[in-house]
């Protein structure tokens, strides 16, 4: 049977909806609330989305920011002469902390190997380590007197 223009378009649409007595009109109005109720989840999803993306934006910000913050930086706030404590206070507790006789290694780890080698309760010397050739420990390198 062949369906003439518009409503050729259409034919698949109501295949199964009601009675053939039921007026296009009525399927037409009730193919509309399925629409809209589509729409509505669609909407939703979508709403939940963007919130989920805003989520994760401002949440890679934040570590971004906070990464910035790292032992190498904070290291420029340290100085020869500062007590343990202050020391502390600037890049925090420390990874590993060893000496002997006086002399005191804090070992620091984030994006590198950072140490401070405290003399006498003082710091002494301070930076980058190299954990592998040449690691500093209380005796090396010779202590500055």
């Amino acid at each position: 049977m062949e369906v003439a223009g518009a409503n050729r378009r259409w034919r698949g649409q109501f295949r199964y909806r009601g009675s053939r007595r039921e007026s296009a009109v009525a399927q037409l109005f009730s193919l509309g609330g399925l629409t809209r109720l589509k729409l509505s989840i669609k909407h939703t999803h979508e709403h939940h989305t963007k919130t989920m993306n805003k989520t994760i934006a401002l949440l890679g910000l934040l570590i971004a920011l906070t990464s910035c913050s790292t032992i190498g930086s904070r290291m420029r706030g340290v100085s020869p002469g500062m007590t343990k404590p202050e020391v502390v206070k600037i890049l925090g507790k420390p990874w590993t902390a060893g000496g002997a006789a006086g002399v005191e290694v804090l070992h620091y780890k984030d994006d590198g190997y950072y140490f401070v080698r405290l003399v006498d309760g003082k710091v002494e010397s301070y930076g980058p380590e190299n954990r592998r050739l040449n690691p500093v420990t209380d005796s090396n390198p010779p202590i500055k007197r």
